[in-house]
């Protein structure tokens, strides 16, 4: 699944740099044709980032979980912890 999620990402960005080129700027039935496919993975990217960003916050406040001793740190980490759980587990249905 993942596989597939960054190889759409990869075509978003291919997609991004296209719409800023002059010969496709130039050509407007291939504008739309780039814009319109840019488009339809805008959301299927923005949700991909968001999960690998969750997934970086969670195994950061593993690394703060590990190590911390002071237990307003430990309970902030927690709390991020769950939240990032949560907002993984969102973006999977």
């Amino acid at each position: 699944m993942f596989d597939k999620l960054k190889k759409m990402k990869e075509r978003y960005l291919e997609l991004t740099d296209k719409l800023a080129s002059p010969d496709v700027i130039a050509n407007q039935q291939e504008w739309q044709k780039v814009a319109k496919e840019h488009s339809s993975l805008a959301e299927i990217v923005a949700n991909y980032d968001a999960y690998l960003a969750a997934e970086k916050t969670l195994k950061e406040c593993d690394e703060i979980l590990l190590g911390e001793t002071d237990k307003e740190l430990i309970a902030l980490a927690e709390e991020e912890k769950s939240d990032a759980e949560k907002k993984m587990a969102e973006l999977k249905d």
